[in-house]
């Protein structure tokens, strides 16, 4: 199933990866200014998308699901007051329009696969960001050391 809904959506993967917002990001080149237009328009997203899906939920209670560990509106929030963007500008941001109608469980369970797809979607960004990182890290290391070709190898325990 991951396989067939990964493929029916790789095409709007990339659309979404070629948007401009995004290019400083996925090519390691954000700036602060950046960051915090990425910050403001991720929040116009969330913020009345996790609004929307509250309220199916409350319509769609035979799934019994929540949005405890799903929000990120506030935490958007928190991440631009900590650079410095005042409340102005965050509350004068502007929120997405035409999100879906949510009144189904199958639309709700198609909403959720989106916004929480999203969310491991970048902790998978951080974790290549981290794995790049790391074998950069190691491979100028390896570059400054001065060993011979053939070092010997210790045989003991």
């Amino acid at each position: 199933m991951r396989t067939i809904l990964r493929t029916a959506t790789a095409s709007l993967h990339e659309r979404l990866h070629r948007n401009r917002i995004f290019h400083g990001l996925l090519r390691g080149r954000l700036t602060l200014p950046g960051y915090r237009t990425l910050l403001l328009c991720l929040h116009g997203f969330h913020a009345p998308m996790e609004a929307r899906l509250a309220a199916a939920m409350g319509v769609c209670g035979e799934l019994a699901l929540s949005m405890n560990g799903r929000r990120r509106a506030h935490l958007l929030v928190e991440d631009l007051r900590d650079l410095g963007t005042v409340e102005a500008i965050i509350a004068d941001a502007p929120a997405c329009e035409g999100l879906p109608d949510i009144r189904t469980p199958a639309q709700l369970l198609d909403s959720l696969y989106v916004v929480d797809g999203s969310r491991l979607g970048g902790d998978v960004q951080a974790a290549a960001a981290t794995v790049r990182d790391t074998f950069s890290a190691i491979e100028d290391w390896l570059g400054r050391l001065q060993m011979p070709d053939h070092a010997p190898v210790s045989t003991s325990v």
